[in-house]
């Protein structure tokens, strides 16, 4: 016996001296491991810090370049049309913002989803905009929400629709004090993804929080670890790694990290157990030695114990064998024959969640999920059938109801018998090995993504490129691995570019940016690279990683949006912002140089005519036409832009510092600009001639603002079109006078018919016979002693909104007038003439206005005649036609005004639903010294009668004007040769006997 037990004794210090020498082995392993893990954790923490604040800085830099366009250069805001295609630009080439809101005043100006426009803000979003952080940059960052819109709290979505949103804001003031907001909602998807593809484990638990500690994204921090930001931003640090222990042991690593420029900080917490599982998958094999050298171990010693105590001796084995399995780290399960449980180790309990009573004298079946293929069973049964030991996966679920994967290898216990009395199972889990997996086979899809993708080594030699690289450069891989990436060099690089390329590579580990290379067929293009160092696990540069992108597309669309801002579409040439931008360096290099500038402001006469009467198709085309002789009639140095319409400036540097030369050039450009666009403009078969009226404002330096320049041209332009068009005027001190004394007229006008002090004369109209058969209305103001001449004040009211009261009154006291001198008795026919102005007619309740005057002085419609000027017909042919239809219904009169002075129409008069023609007087006025007005006279005669239309001449003040008229058969005469315009009592004594009343409102248009 003594022999015998030495050798066992001998036999078991050998076994645990091996087991106690791969325990120490597993444990500087598992060391080495956590340590590693640690680190990773912390460098992956920085380069989450990294993306996340990049992408803050991309935000605040599309917000502060949204900033610039919202804001003109006099610090006000910009027009809201131009303000809102600028957000939605600002949006579509950035993916992580899902929505902008501009707020000014506590009113959202600008909502890119277009939802509730004009309401007050969310509290919410705008809290953090007076942030005294000393990390808060430009941006300030709100608490995160669950809400579809901005900032619309109160407009809760549905869960299913609701998206988790960053508020954003950035905050800028006007030159008047104004505080306006940008506010962007930060798509926390983006930075999710961000932050998943930094992840240091796929265990591992990252959150990106505000200082203060609440959560944006990731699970709410414990309150110890929600102070950590805070204290960080007090010590000065930024970043700090923290150790939970538990039972004196660690239980979880986690880093705490702030952003270098924002208030917002990255946590990333590791459990220590995750890592350890981690480790034993990896280590498998070695703790599968160490497992069977205890069982192998316990197993020779219980054969070697024998005796008279065998009993004992077996009960000791058995207790041993069960300490061991009850230590081991790998889950052990035992059942009888009939897959009933007699036991299971603390191991398999922490690893399926049951406690020991749970599961004792169970079936194993209860450990199934339902998702274990059948054939694994079968395969699981026939081997143990035939002696055999199996190995294989089993997909369980655990007492929690999570799915896990497990790798069993399952032996039979067999007695001296022969027969089979347990099983014993052996089982570890491998899901995380699993996801490993499936993660190296996304990594490996990943590298085959739409950008192009570089791998080489320290030395920058191609070791590997992706499918994405052959197609966007053209060469193969066999082509480019062994060389360097300077095989893509396009030129347009020098050494100092690629120098501070790896300069950032090797300060910072990583660069980023726009570089243009060459594909193999030569084709230079731009690319979007970016570019990071790897280091091994001793911190030394291994691998340089660059991932890349061909940006033409996107650079062509870039230019094409700048040429669209600063362009006009039409005709190419500069806008007004592009024209507003050069404006200021032509002041302030006339200012160093002292030459004169020049600023001329163009107006194509009667372009809305063509463009009316001809097609918008043909009025582009004579746009287009007119730009090019602009531009031909310009020398380099200068500009010319379109403001809109048919509206042009053009800009004139480097004059003669003598005012008196510099004004001597603008107006030879000027009369060479006009000379040039009367030329005809060929259209088909057909040429239309057009001219020009141009304003001219001279300046020098900069002691005129741009708006005063601007001012002066249109001061000047506006006296070319008083003067007749087709010409320029030279900007002077006379002019702006004269300007101030047609505002002052305006305003007495306003006054004037507010105090009732407008005087409505009559003018009586006489047929062939001599026989007075209607009148004339005709407005006078009377002044001190005399009258203000209607050809002063009536073309300032048209010019405004005066005109609309003015004609409105007019027709009030017509119809009053003619409702006294009805009762007096009037001949038969007669018809009041009254003139319209476009504008008034133009109004949408003109009509309907119309008709209650005439019911409110119980006026029939047949003693009214509405006297209209042909540039009515050319603003909406179909609207006028339809409104003098409806009034001719009524049997008012219609008669066309001053016909022969504008662009006059053959379509318009056999079209329009009118009763006659006015011959204008200033043809009238010639038919004694010009053959041209008495033909122009004698041919409108003879067409009205071709047309069936009754024609009368005014403005008759000799017999031999009235002899001609009668010789050629027009039908009615006015001037003052026959009477002058007469006071309502004096045109009523002159030719209004008493006689019989005429008809009433009500007996033509019945209620």
């Amino acid at each position: 016996m003594k022999g015998r037990f030495s050798l066992t004794a001998w036999t078991l210090i050998l076994a645990m001296g091996c087991i106690l020498l791969l325990l120490a082995t597993i444990g500087i392993s598992l060391g080495q491991h956590i340590s590693e893990k640690n680190r990773s954790v912390v460098l992956t923490t920085r380069m989450i810090e990294r993306s996340v604040t990049r992408t803050l800085q991309s935000l605040e830099s599309t917000l502060h370049a949204l900033a610039s366009e919202v804001v003109n250069d006099h610090g006000r805001l910009r027009p809201i049309p131009l303000v809102r295609q600028s957000v939605r630009q600002s949006i579509r080439f950035s993916p992580h913002i899902r929505q902008l809101v501009l707020v000014h005043q506590g009113e959202v100006l600008i909502d890119s989803r277009r939802k509730a426009e004009g309401q007050p803000p969310a509290p919410l979003l705008l809290s953090g905009a007076d942030s005294t952080s000393p990390l808060a940059a430009g941006l300030q960052i709100g608490s995160l929400i669950q809400q579809r819109f901005l900032p619309l709290a109160s407009a809760e979505p549905a869960p299913a629709t609701s998206h988790t949103l960053v508020p954003v804001s950035y905050s800028f003031t006007l030159r008047n004090g104004q505080r306006i907001y940008l506010i962007a909602a930060l798509n926390t998807g983006y930075l999710q993804q961000l932050i998943e593809e930094g992840r240091a484990d796929r265990q591992a638990q990252i959150g990106l929080y505000l200082v203060d500690g609440q959560p944006l994204i990731g699970d709410e921090l414990p309150a110890e670890r929600g102070r950590v930001l805070q204290a960080l931003i007090d010590s000065g640090h930024e970043e700090r790694p923290l150790q939970q222990t538990a039972y004196g042991a660690p239980s979880e690593f986690a880093v705490a990290r702030l952003s270098s420029r924002y208030p917002v900080g990255i946590v990333q917490r590791v459990r220590q157990h995750a890592v350890i599982a981690t480790w034993v998958y990896d280590n498998r094999l070695l703790l599968s030695l160490l497992g069977l050298a205890t069982i192998m171990g316990v197993i020779t010693s219980i054969w070697h114990i024998r005796g008279s105590r065998q009993r004992r001796a077996l009960q000791q084995k058995v207790d041993l064998l069960s300490a061991s399995i009850a230590q081991s780290p790998v889950s052990v399960m035992i059942t009888d024959r009939n897959k009933v449980i007699q036991y299971v180790n603390p191991a398999f309990c922490s690893l399926m969640g049951y406690r020991e009573s749970e599961v004792l004298q169970q079936r194993a079946s209860m450990l199934k999920s339902g998702l274990t293929p059948d054939s694994t069973y079968r395969s699981l049964k026939d081997s143990l059938n035939q002696g055999r030991a199996w190995q294989g996966e089993f997909i369980n679920r655990t007492r929690g109801g999570e799915i896990i994967t497990v790798f069993g290898t399952i032996s039979s216990l067999v007695e001296a018998r022969g027969e089979v009395t347990h099983h014993i199972g052996v089982m570890r889990d491998v899901t995380h090995q699993k996801d490993a997996e499936k993660e190296l086979r996304i990594a490996a899809a990943a590298f085959e993504v739409q950008a192009g993708m570089v791998v080489t080594d320290r030395n920058a030699v191609i070791l590997r490129v992706n499918q994405a690289f052959t197609k966007v450069t053209g060469y193969q891989p066999h082509e480019v691995i062994g060389k360097t990436p300077a095989v893509l060099k396009s030129g347009r690089h020098d050494h100092r570019f690629y120098g501070e390329m790896y300069l950032a590579l090797a300060q910072a580990g990583y660069w980023e940016g726009e570089i243009w290379n060459r594909r193999k067929n030569g084709e230079v293009f731009p690319e979007w690279l970016v570019v990071s160092a790897v280091k091994d696990e001793q911190g030394e540069l291994s691998h340089y990683v660059a991932a890349f992108n061909d940006i033409s597309e996107r650079k062509a669309a870039e230019e094409q949006i700048i040429h669209l801002a600063f362009y006009d579409p039409l005709t190419q040439l500069p806008n007004r912002r592009m024209f507003n931008e050069r404006l200021p360096h032509a002041t302030h290099t006339s200012q160093r140089t002292g030459a004169h500038c020049a600023l001329l402001l163009i107006d194509l006469d009667y372009f809305k005519t063509v463009n009316d009467t001809r097609g918008h198709d043909v009025g582009d085309a004579l746009l287009i036409e007119a730009a090019s002789r602009l531009r031909g009639c310009l020398r380099e140095a200068d500009t010319v832009a379109r403001l809109g319409g048919d509206e042009f400036v053009v800009l004139l540097e480097n004059l003669d510092p003598q005012p008196e030369s510099a004004c001597g050039q603008a107006e030879r450009v000027a009369d060479k600009i006009c000379a040039r666009l009367r030329e005809p403009y060929s259209h088909g078969e057909q040429a239309l001639r057009i001219s020009a009226s141009i304003g001219i404002a001279p300046f020098q330096g900069t002691a005129l603002a741009a708006e005063e320049l601007f001012k002066h041209a249109d001061i000047a332009l506006y006296a070319t079109k008083d003067a007749g068009r087709n010409g320029y005027s030279l900007f002077s001190t006379e002019m702006m006078e004269e300007l101030s004394q047609l505002v002052e007229m305006e305003q007495a006008l306003r006054e004037a018919l507010k105090r009732r002090q407008l005087l409505l004369y009559l003018q009586p109209q006489f047929d062939h016979e001599m026989r007075m058969i209607g009148a004339e209305a005709l407005i006078r103001w009377p002044m001190a002693d005399d009258f203000v001449s209607p050809a002063r004040f009536i073309p300032l009211a048209e010019r405004s909104d005066l005109i609309l009261a003015l004609g409105d009154w007019v027709l009030e006291e017509a119809c009053r007038q003619l409702n006294q001198i009805s009762h007096r008795g009037i001949p038969a026919g007669f018809q009041l003439a009254v003139n319209i102005s476009a504008k008034q007619f133009s109004q949408p309740d003109f009509t309907d206005n119309l008709l209650q005057i005439l019911r409110r002085h119980d006026i029939s419609p047949r003693l009214l005649k509405l006297e209209l000027t042909e540039n009515l017909m050319l603003q909406d042919i179909n609207a006028a036609r339809a409104a003098m239809s409806a009034l001719r219904r009524l049997g008012m009169g219609i008669e066309l005004d001053d016909f022969g002075t504008g662009f006059s129409s053959l379509n318009y008069l056999k079209s329009l639903p009118i009763d006659g023609l006015k011959i204008d007087r200033s043809f009238v006025r010639d038919l004694d010294s010009s053959e041209e007005s008495a033909a122009i006279v004698r041919t409108t005669i003879q067409m009205a009668k071709a047309l069936k239309l009754r024609v009368i001449a005014e403005g008759v003040e000799t017999g031999g004007q009235l002899a001609f008229l009668q010789a050629h058969g027009c039908h009615a005469y006015q001037g003052f040769l026959l009477s002058p315009p007469l006071a309502q009592a004096a045109f009523e004594a002159s030719y209004l006997p008493a006689g019989a009343a005429q008809p009433k409102f009500g007996e033509i248009c019945p209620d």
